[in-house]
Parts: C-alpha cells; structure tokens; sequence
C-alpha cells in the first residue's frame, strides 16, 4: 500500500542564459534525478559520526575515509574554483549510480571550452507548503570566444579537504548552449517534502 504522506528528499535544476548585458535570454526548469551511490555514503558517516570507519570514493576515484563528520557537504565554492560546488561539463552519457566524477568536466579559465566559475552562494532554508528547501546557485561565464554546449551538471562537495559527488544531472544541448560573452546560472533547489 502506497502511503502518499512519506517525506521524499527532492531537488530540481533551474538552468538560465544570460546575454552579456545581463538580459535573460532562456530559462529551463526540470527534477534532479541523479543523486548517486556518495550521497547515502556521505549521509551516512554523518549519521553515524564516523572517524574513518568507512571509505568512499572521491572525484580522483582514491577511497577515502573521512575523520570529521562536522565538516560534510561544504558545498560553498569560491569564484575561480572548478574542484567544488556546482560543477559542469560536456560528457552527455547517462548517469550511472556508481559515478564518482563528471566525465568531461569544464575547465576554469577563457581559453578554449573554458568557463569562468562565479561564486556560489547558498540561500537560508526557506519553507513554501509543506516544502522545506535550500538554493545553491552558480554562475559560469563564457568568456572563450566560442559556443560551449553543457551537457553535464554535478554537485561536488568538501569533506576533510577531499571532493565527492553527490549529484550528476544531463541537459539537452538546447538547454546548455552558451554563446560567446554569455553567463549560464545553475541553480540547485534540493528540498524535503511531507
């Protein structure tokens, strides 16, 4: 029997595409599917206030068995910053549950298939309903002088200064094309409904 009143951790990814005057050129909405396998992991040494009991692969694919349960999923990411935070990329196969990395990730830079990587800011949980929610944002500038198609988009965060993905979401060419000069934000709404 199907109990429609269970709590369900969710999230959804907003993608826009700003000009380089900062008019909203397109906006795309659509549900995350892909927490993958270091998502529970992660949650779990939490749980348990694990010291090193446990290990989980992180983005290099070397096992690590973190120490301090206190400094999970630091998320927040400095502008310049590639290795943490909302990440981006151009791999477009299917997400797998044992996924560590994102396949192509994009570079920070503005050379060739470079991105600028903008700070990424985090909203105070807010609730609408009976949803309780937090925003995690980041803006990527391509400053390269070419089109750079984002088919990829993950969530990478810190625990004892080593990187795990949480998250790998795909997007349709259509949805990740950015021009020259153009700004794509990201935005993560990961959430508890009751």
């Amino acid at each position: 029997m199907k109990n429609k009143n269970v709590p369900t951790l969710d999230g959804f990814i907003k993608l826009e595409v700003f000009d380089a005057d900062g008019k909203r050129i397109k906006i795309r909405r659509f549900k995350m599917r892909s927490y993958v396998m270091n998502m529970t992991e992660l949650l779990y040494l939490g749980f348990i206030g694990a010291t090193g009991a446990y290990a989980v692969k992180d983005t290099s694919d070397v096992n690590r068995s973190p120490n301090n349960p206190v400094k999970q999923f630091r998320l927040a990411a400095a502008a310049g910053n590639a290795t943490l935070g909302i990440q981006v990329g151009t791999d477009a196969t299917a997400v797998a549950i044992t996924q560590t990395k994102l396949i192509v990730p994009i570079a920070e830079g503005v050379g060739a298939g470079q991105l600028n990587y903008q700070l990424l800011a985090v909203t105070v949980p807010a609730t609408i309903g009976s949803r309780r929610y937090t925003l995690a944002t980041r803006s990527f500038v391509n400053n390269s002088g070419n089109t750079i198609i984002v088919r990829e988009i993950g969530m990478i965060v810190d625990q004892d200064d080593w990187k795990f993905l949480i998250a790998r979401d795909i997007c349709t060419a259509e949805q990740g094309t950015i021009l020259n000069t153009q700004t794509l934000a990201v935005t993560y709404d990961i959430g508890v409904t009751v």
